[in-house]
């Protein structure tokens, strides 16, 4: 049984792979509501999987667009609280995370569903995908989830762009797109290039599978 939200391309889907629920989150790109959107959406599909057994979170297509709504849909899996912070070369650090139903950045709300999903229990097992084309906020997702209980990382490592930018408007008028921040996760490990799956492989929705079943 699958659920797709048709209203826009980048959106999540989501179907049932025996007992537990599949989720593939795209990259969020667009205006202001086809992120709300997004983000709605995603609350939908893990309200329609509230009794799966277990989750596969496939960022494998995903290369970036707004972390935010991404986060406010990855939320009730990795768990509220602090998910991970920004650094910049004096390593002061500033805080993201997600509480019921908001994606919060330095204490500050930047996106919020009215209807959110309770979070999932951290002894339901997860099992993130990941790839060469998980790239830059799709890799900011993958280390909101980097320290939850019962996760593992499957696949190839990912593009190795998980920084933050910040844009200087120049005195001609053009702009200036520079790196200045590295992430870090929630328990303050550093990521400045690839992330490395935990299991290394090439079918890494059936060695998700395998995983999965270890826990009955």
């Amino acid at each position: 049984e699958a659920i797709q939200e048709q209203k826009s391309p980048q959106v999540p889907t989501s179907k049932r792979i025996h007992q537990w629920a599949y989720l593939h989150l795209p990259k969020s790109i667009g205006d202001e509501d086809a992120k709300q959107h997004y983000a709605e959406a995603g609350h939908h599909l893990l309200r329609h999987h509230d009794t799966a057994k277990g989750w596969i979170i496939d960022l494998r297509d995903n290369r970036g667009g707004s972390m935010w709504p991404m986060l406010v849909v990855c939320g009730p899996i990795a768990g509220d609280g602090t998910l991970g912070y920004f650094q910049n070369r004096h390593e002061k650090r500033v805080a993201w995370g997600y509480e019921k139903g908001a994606s919060i950045y330095d204490g500050d709300t930047v996106y919020a569903i009215a209807d959110p999903i309770p979070t999932i229990s951290p002894a339901i097992p997860v099992a993130v995908l990941i790839g060469e084309r998980t790239a830059s906020s799709g890799e900011i997702l993958l280390i909101s989830l980097l320290g939850r209980e019962n996760l593992r990382t499957f696949g190839q490592a990912t593009r190795g762009k998980p920084t933050a930018n910040t844009i200087f408007d120049l005195p001609d008028g053009t702009s200036l797109v520079l790196t200045t921040d590295v992430s870090l996760d929630r328990k303050k490990r550093l990521y400045e290039r690839s992330i490395l799956p935990e299991v290394p492989c090439t079918d890494a929705l059936t060695e998700a599978e395998t995983w999965l079943r270890s826990f009955g």
